[in-house]
């Protein structure tokens, strides 16, 4: 079975990790592809079974999706940024520093959560320069008294992490990252069910004040609706 898992260090990645370890005889091979862009066009040719993606537009047809996780944002600062000493912030506090997310892609589904998000609450997101992965993106903010950056809740920890780098809690809502399990209906791949029974069956976050795109409000009851 052929999953895209967009990156080993977030979410997709570490929700396949754990359905390995559950499932071990499963045969699975996991692909990094760019996004919605280059995954919906690989789902449909057959090249691969399931993509994680959040999908900010619906679906073609004879495309189903589920929930996989509604991922809480936090916030990573350097020591010597005034946020440092706090372990939450309310989203509305966030105006006055720059986020610094290199990773942003022209049209991506990452980029419309982000372009959202931020004219929403009056963010300043500073997507230019050179994206050389998160050891890098660490670095820089545990170096900066001003910038800061976005961390989703379960994304894997570069380590070990500069000293004095800290994890703050966004609140007064929690934005959440709406990923979705992502197929083709007419595959009828054998182990294709396990995998979206596992997904379905994640745990969600306990957030009860969480920001979603305008898309997704009201269609996620107790935060665990289909078709995101």
């Amino acid at each position: 079975m052929r999953v895209d898992i967009l990156g080993s260090r977030v979410l997709p990645g570490v929700l396949m990790v754990d359905f390995h370890q559950r499932n071990p005889d499963v045969a699975l091979k996991t692909l990094v592809l760019r996004g919605l862009a280059a995954s919906l066009p690989a789902l449909q040719s057959g090249e691969i079974d399931a993509t994680f993606a959040y999908h900010p537009d619906p679906l073609p047809p004879g495309v189903e999706s589920t929930v996989a996780y509604l991922e809480p944002h936090e916030v990573i600062v350097g020591a010597g940024h005034p946020l440092a000493n706090r372990t939450a912030v309310p989203v509305d506090e966030l105006r006055r520093y720059t986020f610094w997310i290199p990773g942003i892609v022209d049209g991506s589904e990452w980029g419309a959560f982000y372009q959202e998000l931020s004219a929403e609450f009056g963010l300043t997101i500073d997507s230019a320069g050179p994206n050389f992965g998160f050891e890098d993106l660490i670095g820089t903010i545990a170096e900066s008294k001003s910038v800061i950056t976005f961390w989703g809740e379960r994304t894997r920890e570069v380590g070990p992490w500069p000293r004095g780098v800290r994890r703050l809690r966004v609140v007064d809502p929690t934005p959440v990252y709406p990923w979705s399990l992502i197929w083709l209906s007419s595959n009828r791949h054998p182990d294709l069910g396990t995998l979206i029974e596992h997904v379905r069956r994640q745990p969600q976050p306990d957030v009860d004040d969480l920001w979603l795109p305008r898309r997704l409000r009201g269609s996620v009851p107790d935060q665990r609706a289909d078709g995101l």
